[in-house]
């Protein structure tokens, strides 16, 4: 790769890019990220419980802005 800046993880990218033109493989990437999201969501909304994290956005918003 030299000469050549890549950007991003090689998993993620190969999923996404192969999730464009393959059902089944969209199908497992959305799964997989909606339980990244639902994991994040909980672990912000105990950060946001012990003051941690503050509570200007809720632990879905502030998940989804991650994830997405």
């Amino acid at each position: 790769m030299t000469g050549h800046r890549r950007r991003g993880c090689f998993a993620i990218n190969s999923a996404m890019e192969m999730a464009a033109s393959d059902g089944e493989v969209k199908a497992v990437v959305r799964r997989h990220f909606a339980r990244v999201e639902d994991r994040l969501e909980a672990v912000i909304a105990e950060g946001q419980c012990s003051g941690e994290l503050g509570a200007a956005r809720s632990p879905r918003s502030a998940a989804r802005r991650v994830i997405w």
